[in-house]
């Protein structure tokens, strides 16, 4: 399945349906009264979450959804059939947006009706009064609403794992929660995020391997740009650096450069520092490294290995402490 984060629909409810002027026409009752019926309510269009969708996928070929319209009053005081309601299904984490402005950021299992459908026209009934015995007046239906929304997802995750791409971060995913993210020796593996679930005992948390961000991503160059957007519910940023990079400081400048640039809050989140791939280098070559990102960033990495297991019960510890 293709992973989709952003699609734009056209959303219409239905129209009421429009009340009815009539009159009793029986056998022994040649002058009855008004008896014309309420017209039905036109279908609205609600959003519900849905545990069990992960993208949105399912929207993409839609565009444009249109509720029905409700039926017209009839005779004997009968109300017109109202329009059946259009549910859609959306993932956790879905951002409504419509103008540029957020309607509804759903992050939790909810429901809420996004477009309206139209109130049906009352019946000629209702207009009786004692001036006047046989009103010839109803109400149309009320015009049903009609707008565009850009739905957009970003993942619910407690840990967000950034890296340059080739970083090692679908093979930790891999070994801390034994989640199935392809891995390979090239870079741009992973081309959608991948999810799992890290735990210990009672305590566990949701884990997000984010694509690969490379210089100028928040700029739209790679795949970094369509995906920064998932970073910004994580409570907890995973830096991941890689052993045998060519130059190590440098990748973690870019990463924080191209969190800035996107959104300077990313900055504010928690950060935790990690050299991945540890087996690829000897301890003497891991605790230089160590000294020089604790001399130019103030920051002291851990070291994992997902071959080796190196690091990785220290760093469940860390996650524990601060998520």
């Amino acid at each position: 399945m293709n992973f989709v984060d952003q699609v734009e629909l056209t959303l219409i409810s239905g129209k009421g349906g429009a009340g009815l002027i009539h009159f009793q026409r029986e056998k022994y009752r040649p002058n009855g009264g008004p008896d014309g019926g309420d017209g039905g309510r036109g279908g609205s269009i609600i959003i519900k979450t849905d545990t069990n969708k992960q993208t949105l996928a399912h929207l993409t070929a839609l565009h444009r959804i249109k509720a029905a319209n409700g039926a017209n009053g009839q005779t004997d005081l009968k109300s017109g059939k109202s329009a059946t309601d259009i549910n859609i299904l959306v993932p956790l984490g879905t951002e409504i947006i419509q103008n540029g402005e957020t309607v509804k950021d759903l992050s939790k299992l909810e429901e809420f009706t996004i477009v309206k459908g139209g109130r049906g026209g009352k019946g000629n009934w209702h207009f009786k009064s004692a001036t006047n015995q046989a009103p010839r007046k109803a109400e149309p239906g009320e015009e049903g609403q009609k707008a565009i929304f850009t739905f957009k997802l970003k993942l619910i995750a407690d840990i967000g794992l950034v890296g340059q791409p080739n970083a090692g971060k679908s093979s930790l995913l891999n070994a801390l929660t034994r989640a199935s993210s392809r891995v390979a020796a090239y870079p741009f593996t992973t081309l959608e995020p991948h999810l799992g679930v890290v735990k210990r005992d009672e305590w566990e948390r949701v884990i997000a391997d984010i694509p690969g961000i490379i210089e100028g991503a928040a700029n739209g160059k790679g795949l970094g740009h369509d995906f920064l957007a998932h970073i910004e519910r994580t409570s907890l940023l995973l830096i991941c650096i890689a052993a045998d990079s060519e130059s190590p400081q440098q990748d973690y400048k870019v990463i924080e450069r191209e969190l800035g640039d996107y959104s300077p809050q990313l900055l504010t989140k928690p950060q935790l520092l990690l050299v991945t791939k540890a087996d690829l280098l000897s301890q003497a070559k891991l605790k230089s490294l160590s000294k020089q990102f604790k001399t130019s960033f103030q920051k002291e990495p851990l070291t994992t290995s997902s071959v080796t297991n190196e690091g990785l019960k220290e760093l469940i510890n860390q996650l524990q402490k601060l998520v």
